[in-house]
């Protein structure tokens, strides 16, 4: 996951940075709703932030716009570091598209009828009672050319990342062993004993088997 390279700057120092930008910014409410790769963004913060020296990938933009936003009011109301700096955690974030278009196909169908000869077959392809589009089983499909004549965003939604999809194992797997508890509770030894076979029997098979 691409981070910027300068999440891992000193408070006082980022604080410094943050500062700078917070006077050239001005006034915040002209930026509602703006993001970092708004054009305007994209200008103000290298300039306020090149008499530092720093190079500034489009991550790092979005690194000090995103926590320049999170302290603004402490910003504003603080000359010094005597507050404590709110840092925002990189993300991934999954963009479904959906696309709109046009395809040049040929596709394959075939249809069921009842016949005494391939002549009548073939003369019920002709009649008023033949429809092509009725097929019972539509089988194949070749795509010639095709055309996309537009697209929009479907979703944007965070990824999630390792830890939350291990947190939400454990709780499964702990789930798991109370209702298992619960169930075997209700059986007396002879009946534990039998099941314990059985299942003894299933992981033989399954380690063999792998």
């Amino acid at each position: 996951m691409e981070k910027s390279k300068y999440e891992n700057l000193t408070d006082f120092s980022l604080f410094k940075f943050l500062k700078y930008l917070h006077n050239d910014v001005g006034d915040i409410s002209e930026y509602e709703g703006v993001s970092s790769y708004d054009s305007t963004v994209e200008d103000v913060v290298p300039d306020s932030l090149k008499k530092f020296g720093l190079e500034l990938d489009q991550i790092d933009i979005d690194f000090f716009w995103v926590t320049l936003k999170l302290n603004w009011d402490n910003l504003s109301e603080h000359d010094k570091l005597d507050f404590e700096l709110k840092k925002p955690e990189v993300s991934e974030y999954k963009i479904e598209i959906k696309f709109s278009g046009r395809d040049y196909y040929t596709e394959y169908g075939s249809q069921t009828i009842s016949a005494y000869s391939s002549e009548s077959a073939d003369g019920y392809t002709s009649s008023d009672d033949f429809s092509a589009w009725e097929c019972d089983d539509w089988y194949d499909r070749d795509v010639h050319d095709s055309q996309t004549d537009d697209w929009e965003i479907d979703s944007i939604e965070p990824v999630k990342n390792y830890n939350e999809m291990s947190e939400q194992n454990t709780i499964i797997k702990k789930l798991m062993k109370e209702n298992f508890e619960n169930v075997v509770s209700d059986y007396n030894m002879d009946e534990l004993i039998q099941m314990r076979d059985i299942i003894d029997e299933k992981l033989k098979n399954r380690i063999s088997f792998i």
